[in-house]
């Protein structure tokens, strides 16, 4: 939920998504998968393993050399279905009004 909703707060600001992207070790768990897939609001896709992090630096490193943003393709390996379970996308909603509604937590 927390990735959800800092995927809110960009598109917020105006920022399309057209896909989310699940990397990482946990992204090869079919559960993992399912809940994403109902969680965000653009469709979760799962790229075959390999070096996102190194890939996209070195995107971002030619988009500043040359001003134009490269597409490099990516691979995918499974696309879980987009089923937005009502009681999936309740607990979020309900997650993020209490994120927005309550005051940070303080060190006693």
């Amino acid at each position: 939920c927390g990735l959800a909703d800092g995927l809110e707060a960009v598109r917020g600001q105006g920022v399309a998504s057209e896909r989310v992207l699940l990397i990482g070790g946990a992204a090869q768990n079919a559960a993992v998968q399912r809940i994403a897939a109902q969680t965000f609001e653009p469709p979760v896709v799962v790229p075959e393993p390999g070096e996102y992090v190194a890939d996209g630096a070195a995107v971002q490193a030619a988009w500043a050399l040359t001003g134009d943003r490269p597409r490099w393709p990516v691979s995918i390996a499974a696309e879980p279905a987009p089923d937005h379970q009502p009681v999936i996308r309740r607990q979020y909603a309900r997650y993020a009004t209490a994120g927005r509604l309550s005051p940070p937590a303080t060190a006693p």
